[in-house]
């Protein structure tokens, strides 16, 4: 059987992974698309990484700069001996400093509002 056309897409996309230090842990992020576009940011929900956006990223960055970060705890990034929204946040804004200039737009689940929220 042959992959849906849309998951062979995205599978063939120019996913550039990278890391960054955030108060002594490194917090891994991906990033896709042309900097000249509007950036993104994706956040993952609790338990999850930045892979789930895999599928969707490469569409997304047709019109925008795209990254996807996990979170300290999460997926590739290191995890600390406590957690907080603050740090959350100095993650998500240390991965926009990073992944290179660029006008800022979040999308993300429920744990993307508590970091905003923080």
């Amino acid at each position: 059987m042959d992959s849906p056309n849309w998951m062979t897409g995205a599978m063939a996309s120019d996913e550039k992974a990278a890391q960054v230090e955030v108060d002594g842990a490194q917090i891994a992020y991906s990033v896709w698309g042309d900097t000249s576009n509007p950036g993104m940011i994706l956040i993952h929900g609790s338990n999850a990484h930045r892979h789930w956006w895999q599928w969707v990223a490469p569409y997304l960055a047709r019109r925008f700069r795209v990254a996807a970060i996990d979170l300290s705890g999460h997926g590739d990034s290191d995890w600390r001996e406590a957690y907080s929204g603050e740090t959350f946040a100095k993650e998500v804004m240390a991965v926009c400093r990073d992944a290179e200039p660029w006008r800022k737009t979040c999308r993300g689940g429920a744990q993307f509002w508590r970091i905003c929220w923080s």
